[in-house]
């Protein structure tokens, strides 16, 4: 099975793409001039590719751990669907339980660095210059979420903002 996200790595032959110089050579040439001579070499070119192909087979099948001995109907199945959670989103299962990455409310911002980003846009600096000087140095540094400023709004609008600071002030004085 595999992560989301997940990209396959193989190893040996299955790392290594099939030379296709000669079935690139004959397509140019069908392309070019469409004649039987090179409709033979098209056709010649792509069964070697697909004998390439073919032989890498049972070394997928050991990559993703299918039994040789089940029918080639259920190997082959199984190895869709095997392929298919590597590289289709859609197939890709994603083990964290319970969680919904970019959902909802981003996690608690601290008190403190809200009561800073509020003295700020109190003192009239605008949202995005606010962030910035916080994300510039102090204990915030890098730190600060693109969220701050409808969490700051949403304290705003509930009137909250007062009791944000005392709280926050009275912290201090206790340190």
């Amino acid at each position: 099975m595999s992560k989301l996200n997940h990209k396959p790595r193989f190893e040996g032959a299955l790392a290594k793409s099939i030379p296709g110089a000669s079935f690139v050579f004959a397509m140019e040439q069908l392309e070019a001039n469409f004649n039987k001579e090179n409709q033979e070499k098209l056709e010649r070119a792509w069964r070697e590719v697909e004998l390439e192909q073919y032989i890498k087979i049972p070394l997928l099948l050991d990559h993703y751990g299918i039994d040789k001995s089940l029918s080639e109907e259920i190997r082959n199945h199984l190895l869709v669907f095997a392929l298919a959670q590597d590289v289709v989103p859609g197939f890709m299962v994603d083990r964290k339980l319970n969680e919904r990455p970019g959902r909802g409310r981003p996690k608690k911002i601290p008190a403190k660095m809200l009561y800073d980003f509020a003295k700020l846009r109190r003192a009239g600096i605008g949202p995005s210059e606010a962030v910035r000087k916080l994300n510039a140095k102090g204990p915030w540094k890098n730190a600060v979420p693109h969220g701050i400023n409808a969490r700051y709004s949403e304290h705003d609008r509930q009137g909250s903002l007062d009791e944000l600071f005392r709280k926050v002030e009275e912290d201090e004085r206790t340190k």
